[in-house]
């Protein structure tokens, strides 16, 4: 048995405790008592039982974490300058940029440029 806390607005399980209840705010969250840890990627809570995530979902799921990871990423100084040289040499070959780069790293892009 477990517990996870869920955001009431988009179903998402934030965390899981297989021991301990969890702190959590009751106006935006959740505690689900559980038997056994749900998929985060795969599962959302609808306010009474887990359901499928819809394909939807689950792309903003992942293209949130890209952008969080990318962020992560750029808050490294040698990360920074390697980023910069890089758009340094883009830009001077005229090349642009993929569109799946994350929106996070496209807007330091823009700035740079």
């Amino acid at each position: 048995m477990g517990y996870c806390i869920c955001e009431k607005s988009t179903g998402l399980i934030e965390s899981y405790s297989k021991w301990d209840q969890l702190n959590f705010n009751s106006l935006t969250h959740d505690q689900v008592e559980v038997d056994e840890k749900p998929d985060k990627e795969t599962q959302r809570w609808d306010g009474a039982e887990f359901r499928a995530a819809t394909a939807q979902e689950m792309a903003d799921t992942a293209s949130a974490r890209k952008d969080k990871e990318a962020q992560k990423l750029m808050e490294s100084p040698t990360a920074t300058a390697m980023m910069e040289e890089f758009i340094d040499i883009l830009s001077s070959a005229g090349i642009s940029l993929p569109a799946d780069v994350p929106a996070s790293i496209q807007l330091r892009i823009k700035d740079k440029l």
